[in-house]
């Protein structure tokens, strides 16, 4: 057993106890069942963090999220076309972490799976909706717009050789519209629990937009600093669909100008915040969120090869600093149970 599996198995010890203490209680009183629940909850979100660093991908439909990943891996498995494709949170696993009870590259589970229990072959089992290579991941992971019934799929867990996975997962979400309460908005704000990492795509035409800068903010809420003094560290945005007829000149100057607009607007929505939570000693500024802003087209080498060394230093980054964010994230969850129980003693 390494490190990290000690780690997550001395927690949940520990909170097994708590569990056991609660049982003894009156489990009529209102107030035992709300601490049993959330205890429940722990063991979850404790369990969560037994797997590799997760880098996830997101942005608007047709952002090309799909395309970057698929740039990364070299396989062209996950479906792209000119219309918007994905309806599932695909998650990307090396060939090396597929378990011996799953036989196929593509395994597409219900709501409710999470990544740790791809090793369990019972919870596979339970939430499996069907398993298979490609053609299934194009019927059941990316929108028809004339589908006769609902599958229930809702994570596609997909099989690779790529050399980033051997260090990192990465994990392909659902484009959202300018409203986040949608099927697709909701699943992609949901895949933001597994990840450590965020890539955000946002196309060159439109760079930025005030409906892509409030979800970016949205992600930022739930994924402050991990160091106070690169307050971005974890964040990558990506200019997608920087064809050739755009200069490196206007994509230089289409960032400085919408890193000025989004850097307002972030200050107000999640810089401040911040700031008063101390995750951070001052506001980044416009230059700071500029060189987290790399151009990306699936035609160009150069755009290619930057970004792919990019993603790939963060990967190494995340790989790097894996077992401290399972000691700050366990370390997080207890305080929180904690503060659950101090309450509940009071009342």
């Amino acid at each position: 057993m390494n490190a990290n599996n000690e780690k997550i198995k001395n927690a949940i010890i520990k909170i097994s106890k708590v569990r056991g203490i609660l049982n003894k209680l009156n489990f009529d009183d209102g107030s035992v069942r709300d601490v049993i629940e959330k205890v429940d909850l722990s063991f979850d979100f404790i369990k969560c963090f037994d797997r590799k660093p997760v880098i996830g991908f997101f942005g608007q439909f047709d952002a090309g999220k799909s395309t970057l990943v698929n740039s990364l891996t070299n396989d062209g498995i996950l479906p792209t076309n000119y219309q918007p494709a994905t309806c599932v949170i695909n998650i990307l696993m090396h060939e090396d972490d597929r378990p011996e009870h799953i036989n196929s590259k593509v395994a597409i589970f219900r709501q409710g799976f999470k990544p740790y229990m791809i090793s369990e072959k019972a919870l596979c089992k339970k939430y499996l909706v069907e398993d298979g290579g490609e053609s299934t991941l194009k019927k059941l992971g990316a929108h028809s717009y004339n589908e006769s019934s609902l599958s229930g799929a809702h994570v596609a867990v997909i099989f690779s050789n790529a050399e980033i996975l051997k260090s990192t997962w990465l994990l392909d979400t659902p484009g959202t519209m300018n409203e986040f309460n949608s099927d697709d908005g909701e699943k992609a704000l949901s895949a933001l629990a597994l990840v450590d990492g965020i890539i955000f795509l946002s196309r060159v035409s439109g760079f930025m937009s005030d409906s892509e800068i409030y979800y970016l903010s949205e992600l930022l809420k739930q994924r402050p600093p991990l160091n106070f003094k690169r307050p971005l560290e974890h964040v990558f945005i990506v200019q997608s669909h920087c064809h050739s007829e755009i200069s490196l000149e206007q994509i230089e100057d289409i960032k400085r100008i919408a890193c000025l607009r989004a850097q307002k607007r972030l200050e107000k929505l999640v810089f401040i915040d911040w700031m008063n939570k101390n995750h951070i000693k001052e506001i980044p500024s416009s230059k700071c969120m500029a060189e987290r802003v790399f151009p990306f087209w699936r035609e160009s080498d150069e755009l290619c090869l930057n970004v792919r060394n990019k993603i790939g230093d963060m990967s190494y980054f995340f790989s790097d600093k894996h077992s401290d964010l399972i000691s700050a994230g366990i370390l997080n969850i207890e305080n929180k149970l904690a503060d659950t129980l101090r309450g509940a003693m009071k009342s």
